[in-house]
């Protein structure tokens, strides 16, 4: 199935559902990337941002007010659990900037050289 998914015009795929794992989370995620290597990401910071954007802006979110947190979960499928947490700030009526922060699991760690 994930082979299909690099067939697509697009090297990313990013699915969200407000069914979620916690209570306190506003959306479960997955984020596929097959043709760029990455058959799952756990927890794609890069796309939380524009996510929580989309989500607030179309009003995806029950009882959920503009400026207030948004809480993603991700990665559980594949066992490296992570919490993003999104929030957006406004100049007038318009997302002025978008700040991501969160928690994740930590697999691996090391020193670069150059």
């Amino acid at each position: 199935q994930l082979e299909t998914l690099s067939e697509f015009l697009t090297s990313k795929l990013l699915v969200f559902t407000t069914e979620t794992i916690h209570k306190d989370s506003s959306v479960h995620v997955r984020m596929f990337a097959p043709s760029v290597g990455v058959l799952e990401d756990p927890a794609t910071g890069s796309a939380a941002g524009p996510t929580g954007a989309y989500l607030e802006h179309w009003n995806v979110l029950e009882n959920h007010t503009h400026s207030s947190e948004i809480k993603i979960e991700q990665g559980y499928e594949i066992k490296r659990p992570s919490q993003l947490i999104v929030k957006n700030l406004y100049t007038k009526d318009t997302i002025s900037n978008v700040l991501v922060s969160g928690k994740v699991k930590k697999t691996a760690e090391g020193d670069f050289f150059v």
